[in-house]
């Protein structure tokens, strides 16, 4: 009898204080990493539409350099449907993160969010 009495006195576990300074660790360190994942998320979807945005003033070269062979006169698309022909599978790339392509004056190419312009 005398030894199960010293057995349970001698238990050693983990104390409810113990419990949640652990808790409250590993719930700051989830924070930390999902705020990593989010910004490693936007820095995707901003690199994925400058390439698209790429894409699209290539579509747009080709397009120029078609009508100087043809007609000897520079042509750019006015339209983005103009510029399907010259794509992947005649569609037109999508901004992931829901932006639209826009053709500005002499043919360049943009997205509507600010961040995800091509600077020269």
């Amino acid at each position: 009898m005398m030894f199960f009495r010293s057995f349970i006195r001698n238990e050693k576990g983990l104390t409810l204080t113990e419990i949640i300074v652990v808790l409250i660790i590993i719930s700051i360190l989830a924070v930390a990493a999902v705020d990593r994942f989010i910004d490693l998320s936007k820095a995707a979807n901003r690199a994925s539409c400058k390439t698209n945005q790429l894409s699209l003033r290539t579509a747009q070269t080709l397009i120029n350099a078609k009508s100087m062979i043809e007609n000897g006169t520079s042509h750019f698309a006015t339209d983005l449907n103009e510029l399907k022909p010259f794509l992947k599978d005649n569609k037109l790339p999508v901004c992931p993160s829901g932006g639209t392509y826009i053709i500005g004056p002499s043919g360049s190419i943009s997205c509507s969010i600010p961040d995800h312009m091509i600077r020269k």
